[in-house]
This record gives structure tokens, sequence and C-alpha cells, in this order.
């Protein structure tokens, strides 16, 4: 452990590679989502630009990637639509259905889709049984699967054959993490972080980061070792206390309280001013990449936090850790609900008095829009934060 650095100054940046986009509408979200995505295919001219600038293309193979991708967000848009009007014992089907195309439309804009794919996924229910520990299995070596090739394009790794314990995959789900506490089904895997740059004279520069407690980053997880090196946990003691809870409840508009909740940690070195003049935000960027880049998912949708970390996981039978994150667990549930829908439909009748309802029903009811939003980002590349104003 360390004191907290004082800082003579702050600043609190958005620490992403991509382009920032605020939006504010007055529609309701999932219309000006579809909308957003509508730009990018409705005319012509402007989609097989924007296919060019992702995949260097032109000619014939330019128009049938245009068309595949126009027709991939088009079906999308109906079934999203159509699963709206249904209840949520019913709509989830049409709600993979949607996710799958919109998974296709973000897949061909890195490489071309397999003319055999398949869903990448697998369910077997068992009969007259209910838990949250069924699992969703994925298929062994499926280079075919949409799953697989779009946990590939989110994450740059690949997934082999890997059972994915539901009750796992809603640990991940932001808008069900109080149904999923309430239910003690596990620890929440999807952290909101908050992140600053302290500086001092304009001479040096370090970061802040803070995770709610009782987490800590030094030890367990697989990242743990690299930052260790890069970062280090601050001490709170009767020396510092006012100072450390002062300053950082002022970074980050939080009261006395609300600062002992979280564990606080700072670099271990301090950057030196850039000759410019400019902070090494860059520099202190790198350094958290360098730590947690895989676990860090950038934030698409409005809130106090910076970005949210990703924690992985475990399984019996599974050598080493499986990374995930909200978005790809959305995708995989929605799929396991969907076959519920499809093949079992019995299944969700049977838990409509039993705990299990309330957290599904929230599941189906929230994510439609997180996914969406999600997606906007992925296709667009950037941070698309967009705001409903009445």
């Amino acid at each position: 452990m360390s004191d907290f650095r004082n800082c003579g100054g702050y600043v609190r940046p958005f620490l992403t590679f991509k382009p920032i986009m605020n939006m504010y509408t007055s529609n309701p979200i999932d219309k000006e989502l579809w909308l957003l995505l509508k730009s990018k295919y409705q005319i012509r001219r402007i989609c097989n630009n924007f296919i060019r600038q992702r995949r260097n293309l032109a000619g014939n193979r330019l128009s049938s990637i245009c068309d595949e991708f126009s027709a991939f967000l088009k079906q999308a848009e109906n079934y999203f639509n159509a699963a709206s009007t249904l209840p949520w014992n019913s709509s989830p089907l049409l709600y993979y259905y949607s996710f799958l195309n919109l998974a296709k439309a973000i897949i061909i804009l890195y490489h071309d889709l397999p003319s055999n794919a398949t869903h990448g996924l697998s369910y077997h229910a068992r009969s007259g049984w209910f838990a949250l520990k069924k699992q969703i299995i994925v298929s062994n070596n499926n280079t075919n699967g949409i799953f697989p090739l779009l946990y590939n394009t989110i994450t740059g790794r690949a997934i082999n054959s890997t059972n994915l314990p539901i009750n796992q995959l809603l640990s991940y789900i932001t808008d069900i993490q109080m149904q999923y506490n309430t239910l003690k089904l596990g620890i929440s895997r999807n952290i909101p972080c908050l992140c600053a740059i302290g500086e001092h004279l304009r001479q040096r520069a370090w970061l802040i980061f803070m995770v709610p407690k009782p987490l800590k980053l030094e030890y367990r997880w697989p990242f743990s070792q690299q930052f260790r090196r890069d970062f280090e946990l601050v001490e709170v003691n009767d020396r510092n206390i006012h100072i450390a809870y002062h300053q950082i409840g002022q970074i980050f508009n939080l009261s006395v309280p609300e600062v002992g909740g979280f564990n606080i940690y700072q670099s271990r070195n301090e950057h030196p001013w850039l000759p410019n003049g400019k902070r090494p935000t860059q520099q202190l960027f790198d350094s958290l990449m360098r730590s947690l880049g895989p676990y860090i998912e950038e934030k698409c949708f409005p809130g106090d936090f910076d970005l949210k970390l990703n924690l992985p996981f475990r399984i019996t039978g599974h050598s080493g850790w499986i990374l995930m994150n909200e978005f790809l667990s959305s995708y995989a549930i929605m799929f396991y609900l969907g076959m519920l829908v499809r093949y079992h439909p019995e299944i969700l009748d049977k838990i409509e008095n039993r705990k299990e309802k309330w957290l599904f029903e929230s599941f189906v009811m929230s994510i439609r829009n997180s996914f969406l939003r999600r997606v906007v980002s992925h296709i667009f590349n950037a941070m698309v934060i967009l705001k409903r104003i009445e």
C-alpha cells in the first residue's frame, strides 16, 4: 500500500481510442438507435462508402457485401419491432433472431460470413427440471458458428468448446444486477469503475482508478500480476484520510461515505508532462490497457461511471479463465431464452410464480435497448452515447 498523492489538479477524461459521439433525442431510445443504423445503409451511395472504408472493397464484391449488410439490419429491425409487441415469455425468440442478424451485420464489416453459418451455440433442456445452472454449450471447434465469430470479432480471441452457465452469464448484465444480487446467484462481474488523471504543478501526472469494495484487483485474477506492476492500492489512514477523501470526493462528485465504498488505486509511476505542454493522457491510458485491456468495456450509455471492468470466470473442467462481457453474455442468454420459447415453452410456464420469472422478465424488457446501444457503437466504431431529452 502507498499514501494517496496530493493532487494539485485533475481531469476526468474519456478513456478510449475511439471517437466520442454524444447525441440527444426526443424520440424513444430504440427508435433513434434504429434511425442511426439506417443512416449507414438506406442510401446506397452512403452504404457503399461505409463498407469501402471498413473493408477496402470495390466493384461487385462491394455491392454484394452492401446487399448483405443492409438485409441483415432490415431483418433485425423487423424482428425487433415484432418482438416488442409480445409478452416477455414469447418475445425472446424474435429478439434472438434480431440479435442474430445484428451480429451478422457486425461480423461482415470485418470478414465474410460462411455460407453454412450455424448458431455456434446449442442448448439441451432437462425435462421437468429448471435451474440457473443449466448451461449453454458452445459448439466444438465450430468455425462457422455466429457466436464464435462474434466473440472473436469483439474480443480478438477464439472461444473453444466451452460450457457457459446461465448464472455466470447473468452476472454481466447491468440492468438486472439488483435482481441478481437479491436472489443471491453469485458475484456481479460487470463492475462500474471510476478513473481520473491526477497532476502536480503541470509537471507530473498519474492515473487514479477506483473499484467498489470489497473487490481487489491485485490478487486472484489473471490480470493481477501485470496490474500490480503498474498500480498500487492507496492506504487511507488517520494521516491522510481528510486529504484523500476530500480530493477524491471533489474529483468524482462523491460524498465522504460514498468514497469509503471504493478501493482506490493509483499509478506506481508518475509520468512527466509532455514537451508540448500537454498531460500524458495516452501514456497513462496505455498503462491501464496493458493491465486490464481485454477486460475493459467502454461506456456506451449515460452513467456516473467511466468504464466497465468485466471479471472473467472459471468453470469445472475448463483449464483457464473465460473472458466474457455484457454484450456477448446478452446475446448468449437471449439464445437460451429463445430456444426455450421455441422448443420448451412449458418450462417458461412453470416459472410463472418463481423467482426466475422476475429475473428473466427484467432481462428481456431491459436488454433490448442496452444490446442495441452496443451494436450501434460497434458498427459506428465509436463511443455513441445517446441521451433522451423530454
